[in-house]
C-alpha cells in the first residue's frame, strides 16, 4: 500500500505530518490523523483511525516514511469509532499509554452491554417515533474502543502534552463530544482541532452516549474560545489543514445560531409537537422524507439538543 502521509509544508511545520486513514464504513472516505515528532524524535500518534487493517496499513506506512521513529504515546481528541478504535492495538503493540479525556470513557461503557438498547428505546418513545419506525431506527450500538488492560493517560484542558516537551497545549473543546479535545503549538500558532471544527462541513453536535448537560452551549462556548486563542492554521479530523480560521469560526457559529433560530420558531408556532413531527418541519441537509433510518435517527438526537439548550438557556 502507498504512503498516506501528505506532506503539507506551507501549512504544516515540520514536525507534523497528516495521516490519511481510510474509513470502511461509507460514512466518508477519510479521517486525518498526525504524527507529532518530539525533540528525542519519539513521535506521539493522534487519532489512529478505526480498528481495520487499511486504517492500520495507513499508520504504519507513516511510521514508516518518518524513520520508523519510537512511539511515545496514542492521543485521541475524541473516542468515537472512526478516530479512536485502532488506538488500544497500537498501545498494546508498542506498549505507550492512550491519552485521553476522562469524560470520553463513559462512552466505552455505555455501548457494551445490552442498556443501549433500552436507552434508545426509551429515547425514540419520548421522541414520539412511530412504533413502525422505530425499530429501523433503533440500529446497532455504537461501538467504540475497548481499553481494558490500556494504561491510559487523563489528561483534560490546560495540561502540557506529555513527551512533547511542553510544545503543545491540551485545550478542552467540548460539544461535538462531552470530552473532546485539541492540542495547540503556540509557537506554530497550530491547533489540532479533532471534529471540533473542520474545513468543508458543519459538524455534528452532542453525538455520544455521554453528551453533557448542554453540548449546544458547549459547542458555542468552545468556538469562541478557539477564537480567543486565535491560531492562524487547523488541521482537523477530518479534510486537510487550513488557515482563514476565524471565517470557519464565524461560519460554524451563524449554523448553530441559524438552527437555533428555525428551532426556537418551530416551538412558538406549534409548542406541542413531538420532536418526531417537528423534524418533519424543519431543514435538513436532504427533505426529511429522503432521509434513511440512521440519518433521521441523527437528526433527531441533534434536534434534541436544540430543543434542550432553549430550554436551558430560558431558565
Amino acid at each position: 500500500m502507498a504512503s498516506q502521509t501528505e506532506p503539507e509544508p506551507t501549512l504544516l511545520p515540520a514536525e507534523v505530518t497528516r495521516i490519511r486513514i481510510p474509513i470502511t464504513d461509507g460514512s466518508e472516505p477519510e479521517t486525518s490523523g498526525y504524527l507529532l515528532r518530539h525533540a528525542n524524535d519519539s513521535v506521539t500518534i493522534v487519532d489512529p483511525g478505526e480498528s481495520s487493517s487499511l486504517a492500520r496499513s495507513a499508520v504504519d506506512c507513516a511510521l514508516a516514511s518518518a524513520g520508523s521513529p519510537a512511539v511515545a504515546a496514542i492521543f485521541v481528541t475524541h473516542a468515537h469509532r472512526d478516530h479512536a478504535a485502532g488506538a488500544p492495538a497500537l498501545a498494546r503493540r508498542y506498549d505507550v499509554p492512550v491519552i485521553i479525556h476522562p469524560a470520553e470513557l463513559a462512552e466505552t461503557e455505555a455501548s457494551r452491554d445490552d442498556s443501549w438498547r433500552e436507552r434508545r428505546n426509551r429515547q425514540l418513545r419520548e421522541w414520539g417515533v412511530p412504533k413502525d419506525q422505530a425499530k429501523a431506527m433503533l440500529g446497532s450500538p455504537h461501538l467504540l474502543p475497548d481499553w481494558q488492560d490500556i494504561k491510559l493517560l487523563l489528561v483534560t484542558d490546560g495540561e502540557l502534552l506529555p513527551f512533547s516537551n511542553e510544545r503543545f497545549q491540551v485545550v478542552g473543546v467540548p460539544g461535538h463530544t462531552a470530552g473532546s479535545l485539541a492540542l495547540f503549538a503556540v509557537a506554530d500558532s497550530l491547533l489540532l482541532s479533532g471534529d471540533h471544527l473542520l474545513g468543508h462541513r458543519h459538524v455534528g453536535v452532542g453525538i455520544g452516549a455521554d453528551s453533557g448537560i448542554d453540548p449546544i452551549g458547549d459547542q458555542l462556548a468552545s468556538l469562541e474560545r478557539l477564537r480567543n486563542i486565535g491560531p492562524a492554521v487547523i488541521a482537523p479530523g477530518h479534510g486537510g489543514p487550513f488557515a482563514k480560521v476565524e471565517d470557519r469560526i464565524t461560519s460554524e457559529r451563524a449554523h448553530l445560531l441559524r438552527r437555533l433560530a428555525e428551532v426556537r420558531s418551530s416551538l412558538d408556532r406549534a409548542p406541542t409537537l413531538s420532536l418526531w413531527q417537528r423534524a418533519a418541519t424543519l431543514t435538513w441537509r436532504r427533505p426529511w422524507a429522503e432521509l434513511d433510518s440512521r440519518q433521521r435517527r441523527v437528526a433527531l438526537t441533534q434536534l434534541a439538543h436544540f430543543v434542550s439548550h432553549l430550554d436551558h438557556v430560558r431558565e
